[in-house]
């Protein structure tokens, strides 16, 4: 699994446009990564692809607000 950097500079950004990560945005093969290493903006995440985990480290101090819809079987 490779990994992919949230790099938004500016004001809040969504997960879905690949311009606000390192390497396209996350996918079931592309882990998103949160750190201060690459930046400290606020992440809007208003995206259906599934992805096979998260990082966000402890040095992180922007805001991830989460929108997904629920799947019921």
């Amino acid at each position: 699994m490779g990994d992919t950097n949230w790099t938004r500079a500016g004001s809040a950004g969504d997960a879905n446009d690949n311009a606000n990560w390192s390497a396209n945005a996350p996918n079931s093969s592309t882990r998103p990564v949160f750190s201060n290493s690459y930046s400290s903006q606020d992440c809007n995440w208003n995206i259906s692809t599934p992805v096979d985990g998260i990082n966000i480290d402890d040095t992180y101090a922007g805001t991830i607000s989460l929108s997904t819809a629920m799947v019921l079987d």
